[in-house]
């Protein structure tokens, strides 16, 4: 298996009789539209891609299609706006895993995806931007993943009601997010086996963290306990009491004392 790291200003050219390439990692230089095109054209057999959007549009996914053989795709950077506007007559059957880094995607496009990649088996989010936590709903469409990474991000009830409903899932890795009320709130599939929590942060520890003890003794494997942190809460002090009501002069009225906020 060869492995290529596209390093020049020009979209690579192979000779014929060279070995065909099956692996592509172009963050070293990013394509635009126009090179991954010619890129495409010269590397037919690719099964694995990782690739900096930044400069794509959504016809990136049109070009991808011709990429037959592809099982891997691991797309970072923050596109355009259009780039998850994906024609939903495209589909990619032998892609097995996705990873997507940084970029903004919310529910619609999370859908979208969830359609043009159906024997999708790994999902894989890092630092993924969404206009409301209600948009991770969404995640439930990928109903044969296996495994669900989603690293650095706050995952509420909408995340955990759509982990509920992937009967597939075997492994969940929530290492480095925020864990929220929402983990109390859903039970998970039961074909889920293994959970990592690794450095990951417990809103409401006292609330949250027993019900990952109570998991783990039911059998599910949880990875990281020992490295759960509590997230920090807010107490207020100083806080004045509410000023009476009157609507004649207030000239004499005490002015509010500053509100102070404490980390504890």
């Amino acid at each position: 298996m060869a492995t290529l790291a596209i390093v020049a200003k020009k979209p690579p050219i192979f000779e014929a009789n060279k070995e065909s390439v099956t692996v592509l990692d172009s963050r070293l230089n990013p394509m635009t539209d126009q090179t991954f095109a010619q890129t495409v054209l010269q590397c037919p057999d690719l099964e694995s891609l990782i690739v900096d959007v930044t400069h794509f549009s959504s016809t990136f996914f049109d070009e991808l299609e011709k990429l037959t053989k592809l099982k891997t795709l691991h797309l970072v950077g923050k596109p355009q706006a259009e780039f998850f506007d994906i024609d939903l007559s495209l589909e990619f059957r032998g892609m097995e895993t996705l990873t997507i880094e940084d970029a903004f995607v919310d529910g619609n496009m999370f859908e979208a995806m969830s359609r043009v990649f159906p024997q999708l088996r790994g999902l894989y989010l890092r630092s993924i931007q969404v206009p409301d936590h209600y948009e991770l709903l969404s995640l439930k469409h990928f109903k044969g993943l296996q495994t669900l990474s989603v690293k650095e991000m706050r995952l509420e009830d909408s995340f955990f009601a759509a982990v509920e409903q992937l009967e597939k899932l075997e492994t969940l890795d929530l290492s480095q997010s925020i864990i929220g009320l929402g983990l109390m709130q859903h039970t998970f599939p039961s074909s889920l086996r293994t959970l990592n929590v690794q450095n990951a942060t417990l809103s409401f520890f006292e609330y949250t963290y027993p019900v990952l003890e109570e998991r783990s003794e039911e059998g599910l494997s949880i990875l990281g306990m020992d490295t759960l942190m509590e997230k920090p809460k807010i107490r207020f002090s100083n806080l004045p009491p509410m000023p009476p009501l009157d609507f004649g002069d207030d000239s004499d009225d005490e002015p509010f004392k500053p509100l102070t906020l404490e980390f504890v």
